[in-house]
């Protein structure tokens, strides 16, 4: 059985699929790098979060006390899109205020504490993004932990708003391109459907070259095959008579 293959399919497919090739590869490399940057947004409020809880410790006769003001819980109310949860506990596992079941960085290694921690957890069946940072101080040997927690629902958002503003152009000029090279193979194939009229035309005893009149220099290789096979059938002809 003979499988006969479509020249246009076969060309639309070798030129369409990279295009689709290279719009996915850049989908997933925009994922990560908008991902960092708006963790990185986000995640800085979570931080100046952490520095007013901070700036609310307070030592008295070497015992550590958290006084928050009413305007410093408020600010973990405001948000209608996220719940924002925070906990303060210090190194002998003692609740000093906030969520006691709120997670925390866990590791099997001594961890870094210079630099505040950032980490995704789960927490009343959610997942939010999480900021730690530890406080020591001079007048107690006792270390202070204090976490925020944010849900992601506003990193989300910004998240596919960002992927498709930068996706739906890339998709909308793959289809354009796709018209754009359906129609020009159309007319780019043309002259072959031309050609095939030509010969389909053309009785048994009409030996003559087929005019290459607007004909690319690709199919031109094709006409002069047959017109070299109609003269060489001519000429037969000619010796026998």
């Amino acid at each position: 059985m003979i499988n006969n293959k479509c020249l246009k399919t076969a060309i639309l497919f070798r030129l369409v699929i990279p295009l689709l090739f290279f719009v996915i590869i850049d989908a997933v490399l925009s994922y990560f790098v908008t991902t960092h940057f708006v963790d990185q947004a986000y995640d800085r409020w979570l931080l100046d979060s952490v520095n007013s809880l901070a700036q609310e410790i307070k030592i008295n006769n070497g015992q550590i006390s958290v006084e928050l003001p009413p305007a410093a819980l408020e600010m973990f109310n405001w948000d209608e899109q996220d719940q924002t949860y925070f906990k303060i506990n210090s190194s002998r596992n003692l609740l000093l205020a906030g969520e006691a079941k709120l997670p925390e960085f866990s590791t099997s290694g001594e961890m870094d504490w210079s630099q505040p921690v950032f980490f995704n957890a789960r927490f009343n069946a959610q997942p939010v993004r999480i900021a730690s940072m530890r406080m020591v101080f001079s007048d107690t040997d006792e270390v202070v932990y204090i976490h925020v927690a944010e849900t992601m629902n506003k990193r989300n958002a910004m998240m596919v708003d960002i992927l498709l503003s930068d996706l739906l152009p890339q998709l909308a000029l793959v289809l354009i391109s796709g018209i754009y090279l359906f129609s020009g193979l159309n007319r780019g194939l043309q002259p072959l459907h031309t050609l095939a009229k030509q010969i389909a035309g053309r009785s048994a005893r009409d030996l003559n070259p087929i005019p290459e009149t607007h004909v690319f220099i690709e199919v031109k290789t094709l006409t002069d095959t047959i017109n070299t096979l109609l003269q060489q059938l001519t000429d037969a002809i000619e010796t026998q008579q």
